[in-house]
């Protein structure tokens, strides 16, 4: 039987914080074609990117607005970093690159064989845990997660309210964000929310159901996946945090269930 807890890390893995697929009802190519970006800069081929950084490391996720079947690289500081894809069509891939120094900002660059796949872009490490920093800026917040395949039946907001309330917070220049949970909100076991959710007639209709039965990557089970969850986070944040570290902290919907399982 599939424990919440494997579904979930199911979850993760395939959605990568990952982006869409055609035909859904935000793909990138339809309705949400020109995403809130910041001026004066181009994403050319990539959808989404959320960095995390340390003192000493750079883990990246992005999602390209086209599949590759060779891995893209990343190159910071002239050394090499290649993708490890984290989807069975190579839309979406991951980066770490340790070892580099303290306060520093580094050019990002993204590429693929036939060139570079966004116009490189700054981001920087935090500093030395052993040092004095004279200011912090840190957003916090709650609750991003929402589709509007499932409005007006629930309580959430809209894309375009989410993007608003994120640009609002880039405003303010913050050295990082978090994301203290509910990233997601397509609840499956919750007996009476899950009517609003998951079990709803939209729902089903726009994602169909989980199979428990069949493996994740490569199957109908990926594609409810990236529908439910990818579709809640890759066209909220688009590009808009290239430059800003985002730390996101899973919660009891995150899990598909209000319920949060036992951790072990």
């Amino acid at each position: 039987m599939l424990s919440r807890r494997t579904f979930a890390r199911g979850f993760a893995l395939a959605l990568g914080t990952g982006t869409l697929q055609r035909g859904s009802l935000l793909d990138p190519r339809a309705a949400f074609a020109q995403p809130p970006q910041q001026s004066g800069w181009e994403a050319g081929k990539l959808f989404h990117v959320l960095p995390m950084v340390s003192h000493e490391r750079i883990l990246l996720k992005c999602s390209l607005n086209e599949p590759m079947a060779q891995s893209p690289e990343l190159i910071i500081h002239g050394r090499r970093n290649v993708g490890r894809r984290t989807d069975s069509r190579g839309l979406y891939w991951t980066f770490d690159l340790p070892g580099l120094r303290p306060d520093t900002e580094y050019q990002v660059e993204l590429r693929s064989e036939a060139g570079f796949l966004a116009e490189p872009w700054k981001l920087k490490t935090f500093p030395d845990p052993d040092s004095e920093a004279e200011h912090v800026r840190i957003v916090f917040y709650t609750c991003a997660g929402g589709h509007d395949a499932l409005l007006p039946n629930n309580t959430c907001q809209s894309l375009e309210v989410r993007q608003a309330l994120i640009k609002r917070a880039l405003s303010f220049q913050p050295h990082a964000m978090v994301a203290n949970g509910d990233q997601v909100y397509w609840d499956l076991f919750a007996p009476r929310i899950s009517k609003q959710y998951g079990n709803s007639e939209a729902a089903i209709a726009y994602a169909g159901r989980f199979d428990k039965t069949k493996p994740i990557f490569g199957t109908t089970n990926e594609e409810f996946l990236l529908k439910t969850g990818a579709e809640q986070i890759a066209p909220l944040y688009r590009t808009m945090c290239r430059s800003v570290p985002v730390f996101f902290v899973q919660d009891d919907h995150d899990y598909y269930d209000m319920t949060k399982p036992a951790m072990r």
